[in-house]
């Protein structure tokens, strides 16, 4: 049976998905904000 991975590992490994050979731009923070929001944190937008 395979180890259960941390859920922050998992976390890190869809950013580095998004951002592996991509070209980056606005989306690309959103759908990063949005993996990190899935973890538990907070992510404010600038007006927050």
């Amino acid at each position: 049976m395979p180890a259960l991975q941390h859920p922050d590992a998992r976390a890190l490994d869809a950013i580095a998905a998004h951002l592996s050979g991509e070209e980056w731009d606005a989306q690309t923070c959103d759908e990063i904000a949005a993996i990190v929001r899935e973890t538990g944190r907070e992510v404010r937008d600038l007006d927050d």
